[in-house]
């Protein structure tokens, strides 16, 4: 005699397969949403280490931190001081508007051309990126 798993539309095994399958798929739905965020790949902060104040460029020295082998872009970065917004001319070694990718410790050291500003104490840079504005504050000489 042969067991009765299979026989009839509402045989207590396909409801046992067809909630395990339902928990399943609902539970991979819910595990994308946080763990694999688009945004959260995309996070990136900024740490300003040193500013050199010349005649001919102002050239910030600073760090980029994110998420590692992910990838971003940085289309455009503005200094703003008191009520000024300078628009950065160089970015070493990276390129405006070019995508590139964190490598394994997520850092990257960066040298930005702007033109000539009298030295301050304290200034805001805005990082334009496809994901949203990044800012980091200077304070110090």
């Amino acid at each position: 005699m042969r067991p009765r798993l299979w026989n009839g539309k509402g045989s207590r095994m396909r409801k046992v397969i067809f909630l395990i399958a339902l928990v399943a798929l609902v539970s991979a739905a819910v595990a994308e949403g946080p763990l694999f965020s688009r945004n959260r790949q995309r996070e990136m902060s900024v740490k300003v280490d040193s500013v050199m104040w010349r005649s001919d460029v102002t050239r910030v020295y600073c760090r980029l931190f994110g998420l590692p082998h992910t990838s971003q872009r940085v289309d455009a970065v503005t200094l703003d001081i008191h009520d000024a917004s300078v628009a950065a001319t160089d970015i070493d070694p990276l390129y405006f508007k070019r995508s590139f990718q964190w490598e394994d410790d997520g850092v990257i050291e960066i040298e930005l051309d702007f033109a000539p500003v009298k030295p301050v104490d304290t200034f805001t840079m805005t990082f334009a990126t496809p994901y949203g504005d990044v800012a980091a504050t200077y304070t110090g000489k």
